[in-house]
């Protein structure tokens, strides 16, 4: 991780070393307003792009992901940058939200429950 604090800039060049991320990437994740265009990021940013590369891992579609922050910003009109902000995580699938101790689908916003099939039997 950049060691940094928290108050500090960092620069386009920090966060394509940082997260292994290509200009063209960042550019397109701003082009889909997953993460605001500017030529520095906050750490409430590096937690964003932190969220972002941790779903790409995962397979999850760009445009996918686009939706999941689209639908938490009208559901969840509290929320001003969800990536920064909520607790997202992925089974590979879906993406989820933890929220108020609960999982939340994110583009259906469907409460997930969350025990093994195996317990049930």
């Amino acid at each position: 991780m950049l060691q940094k604090s928290p108050q500090e800039e960092y620069s386009r060049a920090d966060i394509r070393r940082q997260f292994g991320v290509t200009e063209r990437q960042l550019r397109s994740w701003e082009q889909r307003q997953l993460i605001a265009a500017a030529e520095s990021y906050t750490f409430s940013d590096l937690i964003a792009l932190q969220t972002i590369v941790k779903l790409r891992e995962q397979r999850i579609p760009v445009q996918r992901i686009g939706q999941a922050i689209q639908s938490l910003r009208s559901k969840l009109d509290w929320i001003k940058e969800p990536l920064s902000e909520l607790r997202i995580v992925s089974d590979g699938r879906k993406i989820a939200v933890h929220l108020a101790g609960q999982k939340m689908e994110a583009i259906s916003g469907q409460i997930l429950l969350d025990f093994e099939a195996s317990t049930l039997g």
